[in-house]
């Protein structure tokens, strides 16, 4: 996945490949966010803060992954909307 946004580096006149790339990986960064989030075991969430309680720190986990994934999901569905050549483009009314 990440692999295909130094891909989409390497041909810069390639403006749809740079978008796909894009997508792709806003796709994937989602999907495994909002998996972390929401489906994996809690117990697996480690690190946080010293000071609150692992059932805390576990919930605050849970809880950044699943926004983190709605994000990425956001981002993905605005590119979309955009499309590869930018809705706006060049010319439009707001460039006037």
């Amino acid at each position: 996945m990440m692999a295909g946004g130094g891909l989409a580096v390497l041909f810069p006149n390639k403006r749809t490949l740079g978008w796909a790339m894009a997508m792709l990986i806003l796709a994937g960064g989602g999907t495994f966010a909002l998996w972390v989030g929401l489906v994996s075991d809690p117990e697996k969430i480690g690190g946080g803060l010293p000071f609150i309680p692992r059932e805390i720190n576990q919930r605050i986990g849970q809880i950044g992954y699943t926004l983190s994934g709605l994000f990425c999901i956001a981002l993905l569905v605005y590119g979309l909307w955009l499309g590869p050549n930018n809705r706006r483009g060049k010319g439009s009314q707001a460039d006037r």
